[in-house]
């Protein structure tokens, strides 16, 4: 079981097996500057996972997971881990690099001018490739029913969710925490995903591109994280 972002669950199960693998999503905040010291930002009950086997035949063994992982959060068991994986994609191709490429706390980012036209942007293209894959539009992280078929509006409606209930006004993401660490960050398993899936349809997704060009600057040297960049994701 991994409880990585983007879809490594089927990078997981092409080394173990598809029968041994569960996928999983988390939405916690959280940071950790201490090897080994964890702080989290949201207790028990403002915690999430969803947890589903790759293998149909191998669901009723994903109880015993869920069960553990009831003392850290809400567990909700899902028969398409599949689709739940990708709502999370969703999100955090809105979230996870814009934010870490101004290098600011993610709800400061949102509040930065142009900057939320930016992250809704790239999460409306990540849906796109999600439903381009297969997905299909359900609730997750706690959100009531979906009552509307606009992909669109499911987008704004969990991105403020994250924001509102998983974010403190000093949450970095993962992302960012990873970059001030001197690590690499999930640039090609998040917004780099939904680009490689939407060309894969013939169809382009120009914010989600741009993101992934000018993290990937910031991760060559040839540009600094910083609140300016802002206007080179606003001009895509």
């Amino acid at each position: 079981m991994g409880l990585q972002n983007g879809m490594t669950h089927e990078d997981i199960a092409t080394i173990v097996g598809r029968h041994r693998t569960i996928g999983a999503v988390i939405e916690i905040a959280s940071n950790m500057w201490t090897p080994g010291v964890t702080n989290r930002q949201n207790d028990h009950d403002e915690s999430w996972f969803a947890l589903g086997a790759l293998d149909p035949n191998q669901q009723h063994r994903v109880d015993a997971v869920a069960d553990l992982l009831r003392h850290s959060g809400t567990v909700q068991v899902t028969d398409d881990i599949h689709s739940a994986k990708w709502m999370k994609l969703v999100v955090n191709a809105a979230e996870l690099i814009p934010s870490a490429i101004i290098n600011t706390a993610l709800n400061d980012a949102a509040r930065a001018p142009g900057m939320l036209d930016v992250m809704r942007t790239a999460g409306y293209e990540a849906m796109q490739a999600a439903l381009a894959d297969g997905a299909t539009i359900m609730p997750i992280i706690g959100m009531p029913p979906v009552m509307s078929n606009d992909p669109e509006r499911y987008v704004d409606q969990i991105f403020e969710k994250v924001l509102q209930t998983f974010s403190r006004e000093d949450t970095l993401t993962c992302s960012l925490q990873d970059w001030r660490k001197g690590r690499r960050a999930e640039i090609a398993d998040v917004n780099g995903l939904v680009v490689d899936v939407l060309a894969r349809q013939g169809l382009d997704a120009p914010i989600n591109r741009r993101i992934v060009e000018v993290a990937l600057d910031i991760e060559a040297g040839r540009l600094e994280a910083m609140p300016d960049n802002a206007g080179l994701m606003i001009a895509a």
